[in-house]
């Protein structure tokens, strides 16, 4: 099923309204599945009754974003699609609304509030991703049946990515510490002398404040814990150059993450990639980059 919208133009008696900025701000549009993808599938649950879509829409007078997420019966919206005139649309029940002014990093200039909502295998929960007032992600799960929310992680975890599977919710998430370093020299409480510094760095700068270390955490029956190292008490380190989101076992009983490692073993050389003569592993006692999660592209 794909979703669209309609606008539709209204002519007043006595003038006509011109579509402007504050209606382009204040549109509300689909964000999961997202209005500028033609392939993004609709998130039906498990057994197919439901279906979850997250809107957003920004607010003027408050200057922040508003991001929805909604389910629809399915059978319901079959039967409207289906039908001709005169049948009542359906009526999506709202789960979760979120407000805030958006300050985390996004690759999207209509980037939502409320993303990844993923079904629990037993179709009754959706837990998602929701940017706090502080700009950090939280996850947060639902209940359907009774359309109630509740954050599953802190404040003082920054969530990066989750996976969700029996009964069992696996993330990887940085540590927001107290403070957060300027960007550049501060010449005021508003101004810094920024010389020297690259235009990525000034214009995409991250929050010192977020440690670069990802994390391992679980949720599991309610409860979030930080998995620690074996035989340690420091939290579990993952590669933060991984795009590799954490799996679950089906039985929940294992994971899958990506690590990074301080050197590369020789057997390593053997492996055979598309394009040897540009992409191949090197073996380096002590590898300093790879020890320092810094490589930039794998294998090297």
């Amino acid at each position: 099923m794909s979703l669209s919208f309609l606008l539709l133009a209204t002519t007043g008696v006595a003038e006509e309204h011109r579509f402007d900025v504050r209606d382009s701000i204040e549109l509300t549009t689909f964000s999961d599945p997202s209005t500028r993808d033609t392939l993004a599938p609709t998130k039906f649950s498990p057994d197919g009754n439901y279906f979850a879509v997250v809107s957003t829409r920004g607010l003027i007078a408050s200057n922040r974003l508003e991001s929805t997420l909604w389910v629809f019966d399915s059978k319901e919206a079959i039967k409207y699609a289906r039908a001709g005139e005169g049948v009542q649309p359906p009526l999506p029940r709202r789960i979760a609304r979120m407000l805030a002014i958006p300050q985390a990093q996004r690759h999207d200039s209509y980037g939502a509030l409320i993303t990844a909502p993923t079904w629990s295998a037993d179709s009754r929960n959706i837990t998602f991703l929701g940017e706090n007032a502080q700009g950090h992600r939280q996850l947060y799960g639902t209940d359907i049946t009774h359309a109630t929310t509740q954050p599953l992680t802190g404040m003082g975890e920054d969530i990066g990515r989750f996976s969700v599977g029996a009964e069992t919710i696996v993330y990887a998430a940085r540590t927001i510490g107290d403070t957060a370093q300027s960007v550049g020299t501060p010449i005021n409480s508003t101004a810094a002398a920024v010389t020297g510094l690259s235009m990525s760095s000034i214009l995409f700068s991250t929050d010192s404040e977020v440690s670069n270390a990802l994390k391992l955490g679980v949720v599991r029956h309610g409860r979030s814990v930080t998995v620690p190292e074996s035989g340690a008490s420091q939290a579990l380190e993952l590669s933060a150059i991984s795009r590799l989101t954490p799996a679950i076992s089906p039985d929940g009983r294992a994971v899958i993450v990506a690590r990074r490692v301080p050197a590369v073993p020789a057997s390593w050389e053997a492996y055979q990639t598309t394009m040897p003569g540009y992409f191949r592993f090197h073996a380096q006692p002590g590898d300093a980059e790879a020890r320092a999660g810094s490589r930039r592209l794998w294998p090297s």
